[in-house]
């Protein structure tokens, strides 16, 4: 029993030490949280304007001004920046807009951007929102 116990503990701790490693390495996860843009036109009725089950946001990591994308997007998506004052508001300021090409996994932000920003990754009718700390 104390071997198992014993054995359970180095595996939690090397684990631990695994994950510490690879933030360092990767970067800090950037949270976000996924929303459907509202749209000025309306559907038919009957129809559904988007899936009942939302798509999951993609994993994302911020090492200094870099976003590094662990999802290879198939479309364009727009990377924003927005003032951190207007979150909360229908419709945030953004500061700050990069178009990124279809299967770039890498956004270099302005190193002239340092604080906590909201972001915003645009795709299609769905956009993924967090907050980061450059």
């Amino acid at each position: 029993m104390r071997k198992t116990l014993l054995l359970l503990f180095g595996l939690l701790l090397a684990t631990e030490k695994m994950n510490a490693q690879t933030e360092q390495q990767v970067g800090e996860i950037v949270p976000l949280v996924t929303r459907i843009a509202h749209t000025e036109s309306g559907s038919s009725a009957g129809s559904m304007p988007f899936p009942r089950t939302p798509i999951l946001a993609p994993t994302v990591y911020l090492n200094d001004h870099t976003l590094l994308l662990c999802t290879e997007f198939e479309e364009d998506i727009e990377v924003q920046l927005l003032d951190p004052d207007t979150m909360d508001d229908d419709e945030p300021t953004v500061v700050y807009s990069v178009n990124v090409p279809a299967g770039t996994q890498q956004v270099a932000l302005p190193d002239t951007y340092t604080g906590e920003y909201g972001i915003r990754l645009v795709f299609g009718q769905w956009y993924f929102i967090g907050v980061i700390n450059l």
